[in-house]
């Protein structure tokens, strides 16, 4: 099945809309290397899941400082909280079923 499939647009397109508003689309080179080797790997080697079984990226420190500039103009009382950890990673928030 190709990647943006008739299937995935009838599936997700609608989840898109709702949300379309709160999203930053960039195409990084993670993205266009992936793109390249979709497909099929051959069994004798290693496939791009194996390889690659921890997505654990560097957290985006400009939007952590932002964020916690936002937090401390809503709610005052609590503006000396400090962060103690900041922690970037991949949340998988797909719907895992179809209706079909």
């Amino acid at each position: 099945m190709p990647l943006l499939s008739p299937d995935f647009m009838a599936d997700y397109l609608h989840l898109l809309a709702m949300e379309w508003k709160h999203l930053s689309l960039t195409v990084s080179t993670d993205f266009l290397r992936e793109w390249k080797d979709a497909g099929p790997t051959p069994l004798d080697r290693p496939s791009r899941f194996e390889a690659c079984r921890i997505l654990d990226p560097a957290p985006d420190v400009c939007f952590v400082k932002k964020s916690l500039a936002q937090f401390r103009r809503r709610f005052p009382p609590l503006g000396d909280v400090r962060l103690s950890q900041v922690w970037a990673g991949m949340i998988d928030a797909m719907p895992d079923t179809r209706t079909d």
